[in-house]
């Protein structure tokens, strides 16, 4: 999925906060203290905002060994990012996960599982591949342009997103340029959509999950919260269904939800019916997200399902859960 530099990002809160400035009376008082995590029943509380220490995806908590692994055999390199996350690059292709006991490494790709032994000079050795992956391939004089380490080092510095395996059957996502971080089951995908500001996840079967941190536009506002919200959904919920589905061709039923649970806001629900046909049903929720250190952040959470789903909407909002703030602090 695509995701917006953190110069663009600004650069669109600025914009986005211009469409949203409203009239009549001051935002809305922050409510009180952290509650009970989003755990998606019945949803939206004050979720707690996520410090995490490092610079960039891939390079927090590391298991030592982050690098590249070039096999002049086979002409293939192997880059580990010292999270959970690798990478075959040359003769094939292939992005995937690992996870690493003693000496041994087990390597997932495209759902194939691989075993090899980490050497006592560093170097890994495959089952089944011939040659040595060399993790010192410099001492041997092989160039970062003959392993493509070059690229793949220049993209990943830019990327500032990971990805977490929970060990549960669910992933955790973290996108830093956006601070927005949340968990959703291993069955859905991120949403390969560019939305602005913002992330996306999809079950495969017409339902989706956006989120996105508010907190620039929330406190530029200057209307009530049924008002920002209502501008919220004119100016990022319609965009993101055209986006994701298709353009809106008409909405209907848009209610404004005020359900007492501490830590939300407040939410709305809609039908929205793209140009082909399809009927959606929506609801987003704007609610808080604060850091350890009490700062404060806003979420919009929006869940879009088929109308003739029953129960899609719960059943989505449930599913994707810790929607919150995310941050990189110094380690």
């Amino acid at each position: 999925m695509g995701i917006f530099s953190k110069s663009k990002w600004l650069l669109t809160v600025l914009l986005a906060a211009i469409l949203l400035c409203g009239c009549g009376g001051p935002a809305a008082s922050t409510p009180s203290g952290p509650q009970s995590p989003d755990s998606g029943a019945p949803g939206g509380f004050d979720v707690p905002g996520e410090d995490t220490a490092g610079e960039g995806a891939g390079v927090r908590n590391t298991d030592g060994l982050e690098g590249s692994y070039y096999n002049d055999f086979l002409r293939l390199t192997l880059i580990l990012d010292g999270s959970g996350g690798c990478r075959l690059s040359g003769t094939e292709e292939a992005k995937g996960r690992y996870a690493a006991e003693g000496q041994t490494l087990t390597l997932t790709f495209d759902g194939k599982t691989e075993t090899a032994v980490l050497d006592a000079d560093g170097d890994i050795q495959f089952e089944g591949r011939k040659g040595y992956f060399f993790r010192d391939w410099n001492k041997w004089g092989i160039t970062e342009l003959e392993t493509g380490t070059a690229d793949y080092a220049a993209s990943a510095a830019a990327e500032h997103t990971s990805i977490t395996d929970n060990g549960d059957g669910t992933l955790r996502f973290r996108d830093f340029d956006n601070a927005l971080a949340f968990t959703y089951p291993a069955s859905m995908e991120l949403s390969e959509t560019e939305l602005i500001g913002g992330d996306a996840v999809e079950d495969g079967k017409g339902g989706c999950v956006a989120g996105r941190n508010v907190t620039a536009l929330y406190s530029t506002h200057k209307g009530t919260v049924d008002e920002f919200l209502e501008d919220y959904v004119r100016n990022f919920t319609f965009p993101d269904f055209t986006l994701l589905y298709d353009g809106v061709q008409s909405y209907e039923r848009l209610t404004l939800l005020h359900e007492g649970i501490q830590g939300r806001l407040a939410a709305a629900t809609l039908v929205i019916r793209g140009g082909g046909g399809a009927e959606i049903a929506v609801k987003v929720i704007l609610y808080t997200s604060t850091y350890p250190d009490s700062t404060v952040n806003y979420i919009c959470k929006t869940i879009f399902a088929p109308k003739e789903t029953e129960g899609g909407v719960e059943a989505l909002e449930t599913a994707v859960t810790d929607m919150g703030a995310v941050r990189i602090v110094a380690q």
